[in-house]
């Protein structure tokens, strides 16, 4: 089209259709460095060799470096080269735009003015809550009436700030020891965590809204099991936690973009029940199954990257749930690779994912009564099973549905 293009069109068709980008990274004359250097950011070409190998997904920005023999990184190249690049949901239905700034969160003018915020930047002028003033005394609690007028004028004071969806993705941490059990904390994922930003998020379970200022996930009650109600389930989007530990499940609805290191239930299971893009996880550690939900409202897992996923029982496919175009480096079921059959009709998609090394003690099961099964496309390292009958060496799982079965 020939109209004045946004710069949201503009980024989607030069990085999905090769139209409207700032340079044509195909060609062979001398590049200046700054072709060279935002050809090798956005289109992965005329990069500097390295030592070190990259596996990510390209239409993400996401990766993290791998230690792989010389034949896996080529074959996660092919792999990754013939994914499909999908069109991204903003495009399909703008339906998830984020809520209008509250007015105790807007700098007046004299506020903006005298914070004098590098917009071209994307920093934007909000009033921050600090923390109010003590008397004179040092003691808040006990302030007169006159100071109390005090503290709530100084309730708010101005910041320059960015989106949090600017600052907080685009950038992978690499998992070190959170990957590990028992794990450690690396000291960048606790200053990630605390770097300053904003987001308008709403509170679990209501329709009201508070503002985050910094990278760190805010708190949620991942017990809530619901995959059905918006916002009744633990959601969470542009953000890091360097770990969620508890005994209760551990229960995911909507996650996008967010960073997750250890995840750990000591008693139960770990369930993904909505809708999961553009996220990684170090370590899923499930003290019984790890369970993709689906039926009436089921999960979808697209373009997310896994490195150890381990569970001392199932790990289960829902009827209904479709994971996609993900990376998981390495898997260990305690028991079985199920595919569980839930009440009505749907169709489960296991597709174009990766695999590094799996590992399955028993069997791969599909449930009696389960709708349509697609299992297609998913390339793996190594896939280890000591289940017989109709088991993980047979159709649908074996190739083309697991390359190395």
């Amino acid at each position: 089209t020939k109209e004045m293009w946004t710069p949201d069109k503009k980024e989607w068709c030069c990085k999905f259709e090769k139209k409207g980008c700032e340079y044509d990274c195909d060609t062979k004359e001398m590049w200046t460095p700054e072709k060279a250097a935002w050809c090798c950011k956005s289109e992965k070409k005329g990069c500097p060799e390295a030592p070190d190998v990259y596996i990510t997904f390209p239409e993400l920005g996401l990766g993290e470096v791998v230690e792989t023999d010389k034949k896996d990184q080529e074959n996660f190249k092919a792999q990754l080269k013939e994914m499909k690049q999908t069109v991204p949901e903003w495009l399909k239905k703008r339906t998830n735009k984020p809520p209008k700034l509250l007015k105790k969160f807007k700098c007046r003018t004299k506020e903006a003015e005298l914070a004098n915020c590098d917009v071209d930047a994307g920093e934007t002028c909000l009033r921050m809550k600090v923390r109010a003033p003590p008397d004179k005394d040092g003691d808040s609690d006990s302030a007169d009436s006159g100071t109390r007028r005090l503290q709530a004028k100084s309730k708010y004071k101005p910041w320059c700030l960015k989106p949090c969806a600017k600052v907080c993705t685009g950038i992978s941490l690499k998992c070190g020891q959170l990957a590990e059990d028992p794990p450690a904390y690396p000291i960048w994922w606790s200053n990630f965590e605390n770097r300053p930003c904003f987001q308008m998020e709403q509170k679990q379970g209501k329709k009201k809204y508070f503002m985050r200022w910094s990278c760190r996930c805010p708190d949620r009650d991942y017990t809530v099991s619901d995959s059905c109600t918006p916002n009744a389930g633990a959601s969470l989007s542009n953000c890091v936690r360097a770990w969620i530990v508890q005994a209760p499940e551990i229960n995911f609805q909507d996650l996008s973009s967010v960073q997750l290191g250890y995840v750990r239930s000591t008693e139960k299971d770990i369930d993904f029940q909505g809708k999961v893009d553009k996220s990684i996880f170090c370590r899923i550690d499930a003290h019984e199954d790890v369970e993709i939900g689906g039926g009436e409202c089921p999960a979808n897992l697209q373009h997310n990257v896994f490195f150890n996923t381990v569970m001392k029982k199932d790990f289960q496919f829902e009827e209904g749930a479709t994971m996609q175009n993900n990376i998981l480096f390495n898997v260990e079921v305690g028991d079985d690779l199920e595919i569980k059959d839930e009440p009505g009709t749907y169709t489960t998609t296991i597709v174009n994912n990766l695999f590094g090394h799996v590992q399955v003690p028993d069997d791969c099961k599909i449930a009696t009564g389960v709708g349509p099964v697609t299992i297609n496309g998913n390339y793996c390292t190594t896939f280890t099973h000591s289940g017989g009958g109709s088991g993980c060496g047979n159709l649908p799982w074996a190739t083309p549905g697991f390359s190395c079965l």
